[in-house]
C-alpha cells in the first residue's frame, strides 16, 4: 500500500522522486488518478503541479509515448508468439522480457487491441 502524507505539503527535499516514479507509474497505466495513487499522492496534488509548470506538458507527452510503446511491444510479443520465426525476447532465465514491472502483460489480448484502438493511430479505424 502507498504511503500517504498525511501530515501536510510534501516536502520539497520528496518532489523529484515522487515526480519520477509518478511519470513511471503514468507511462504503464495511462491514467493520472491511479498513478498518483500509486506513489503516494492525491490528484489535485499533479494538477497543481501541471498548473505551476512543474509538471511540463512534455513530461507528460514522454511518459504518453512511453505507454504507446508498450502497448506496441506487447502487441507484438502476443502475436510472436505464436510465430516460431519471431520469437519474443527472454531474459537470462527463458521468461518472456517485459520491459516494465506490472505491465500490460496482465490485460486479454482484446482489451489490448482495444487500447491500442483508442492510443495508437496505426490501430484506429478509419471514419
Amino acid at each position: 500500500m502507498p504511503i500517504k502524507n498525511k501530515c501536510g505539503p510534501l516536502p520539497r527535499r520528496l518532489r523529484p522522486e515522487k515526480k519520477k516514479k509518478f511519470l513511471l507509474c503514468y507511462s504503464v497505466s495511462l491514467c493520472i488518478t491511479k498513478a498518483a495513487r500509486a506513489v503516494g499522492l492525491h490528484r489535485h496534488t499533479i494538477d497543481y503541479w501541471m498548473k505551476t509548470g512543474y509538471l511540463s506538458d512534455t513530461e507528460m507527452e514522454e511518459a504518453e509515448e512511453q505507454y504507446a510503446t508498450n502497448l506496441r511491444d506487447e502487441l507484438k510479443l502476443r502475436a510472436y508468439i505464436d510465430d516460431p520465426f519471431h520469437p519474443p525476447d527472454v531474459d537470462q532465465h527463458a521468461r518472456i522480457y517485459y520491459p516494465i514491472e506490472n505491465s500490460l502483460g496482465s490485460y486479454k489480448t482484446s482489451y489490448l487491441y482495444r487500447l491500442a484502438q483508442a492510443h495508437l493511430p496505426e490501430f484506429q479505424r478509419h471514419r
